[in-house]
């Protein structure tokens, strides 16, 4: 009981901090425009071991699995994921402290979803149409 509590806190203040707006479309970096129900392709991981730093876990999974005493870096996808392809389930533009960010919500084979930072993906080759 005390773990729920404390994870709900946990998510109003993440909340409160947080705007996120739901986008139809999304005309990236690498000027392709994304839809909801597009395919990626993921590249390599940036990583120095190859796991990916901008795909990570995402949703109730990841906040039920959070170790405090390990960084954000926990959240990552590893390098099995290299090559595989993700359907874009949702885009959304967050604006966290003054600074936005567009993230995509993907889904693979995994039962979570999985959150793709994609203009950082794409500055870091993390999915294949980068510059």
């Amino acid at each position: 009981m005390k773990k729920i509590c404390i994870v709900t806190m946990l998510l109003a203040l993440f909340i409160s901090n947080v705007q996120a707006k739901k986008l139809k479309l999304y005309k990236a970096t690498n000027g392709i425009t994304y839809h909801a129900g597009d395919t990626l392709l993921l590249g390599q991981g940036s990583m120095p071991n190859g796991d990916f730093k901008y795909l990570q876990q995402a949703g109730l999974a990841a906040s039920m699995l959070h170790d405090s005493e390990k960084g954000n870096d926990q959240f990552n996808m590893g390098r099995e994921y290299s090559g595989r392809a993700v359907i874009i389930k949702g885009i959304y533009s967050e604006t966290y402290n003054g600074t936005s960010q567009v993230t995509f919500i993907v889904k693979g084979q995994e039962l979570s979803g999985l959150q793709l930072y994609i203009n950082d993906a794409i500055k870091s080759c993390e999915i294949k149409d980068c510059k």
